[in-house]
């Protein structure tokens, strides 16, 4: 089954708490428990930059500057901050 775009988005806001972070219904008690915050604000954060390049066209500084920002910052055995295509977690 293809999923349309928006099933697609949904899914990876799930996955990422993002609509969990920005809403609060009547019924919740304010509290949202997250396995892994930084990996769930990272995503969220890679998937806001996505976004913004499709809104406002490529941004070669924008994007090379959040590269650098993760190169300096992530993990390079969690994350794959070289953009190395062959590249593989070492537990994996």
């Amino acid at each position: 089954m293809v999923e349309t775009r928006e099933q697609h988005g949904k899914k990876v806001n799930d996955i990422l708490f993002i609509n969990h972070c920005k809403h609060l219904d009547d019924d919740e008690d304010g509290y949202l428990e997250l396995e892994d915050v930084e990996e769930a604000a990272l995503g969220a954060i890679l998937k806001a930059l996505v976004n913004y390049v499709r809104i406002d066209g490529f941004r070669r500084d924008l994007v090379e500057a959040f590269r650098l920002w993760g190169k300096q910052n992530l993990d390079p055995t969690k994350y794959n901050v070289d953009s190395d295509p062959n590249w593989k977690k070492p537990d994996a």
